[in-house]
């Protein structure tokens, strides 16, 4: 007999978009002001990653039309272990959120969706791998990732 509280995604065309981006993460830091109000980006890596990316995403999803609404993004970065090898996780810089934003852009770029202002729910981690470097990414609607009750108590939670 099934569950009648497990979860299940409801069923919606299109969803989730999943797919893998390999090639190394890049960080979208600062970017740098070069005379005449031209902004260049700090980092020269990052134009290929967005564009790997893209790339990635339209590889599987290439005539969809972007996606509408509010979304969920789940970000997993893989990273090479440093050779050192003493640290289990990649407490270090590049700050996530910089990952986070150069992927988000990039799937601007491509038409993932119309705006990453959409993203209202973001799930992002780094971690070593011995195999393989990229981003593992999974966009779904929001409320896929929203069900549930949620209990805030009033006056701070007293």
């Amino acid at each position: 007999m099934k569950n009648p509280i497990a979860k299940t995604e409801p069923v919606v065309p299109g969803f989730p978009r999943s797919f893998f981006a390999p090639g190394k993460p890049v960080a979208q830091g600062s970017k740098r002001h070069v005379g005449g109000g031209r902004m260049i980006e700090s980092a020269k890596a990052l134009k290929p990653w967005r564009e790997s990316v893209g790339a990635a995403y339209l590889s599987h999803y290439a005539g969809r039309e972007p996606l509408t609404g509010a979304l969920s993004l789940r970000l997993e970065f893989l990273l090479r272990y440093p050779k050192s090898g003493s640290r289990v996780c990649p407490s270090v810089r590049p700050d996530l959120d910089k990952y986070c934003r150069a992927v988000m852009d990039a799937l601007t770029l491509c038409r993932a969706y119309l705006d990453d202002g959409q993203v209202v729910k973001l799930h992002a981690e780094k971690a070593y791998s011995y195999t393989s470097e990229g981003v593992s990414v999974r966009i779904c609607p929001w409320e896929w990732e929203s069900r549930g009750a949620v209990i805030r108590a009033a006056g701070g939670g007293q």
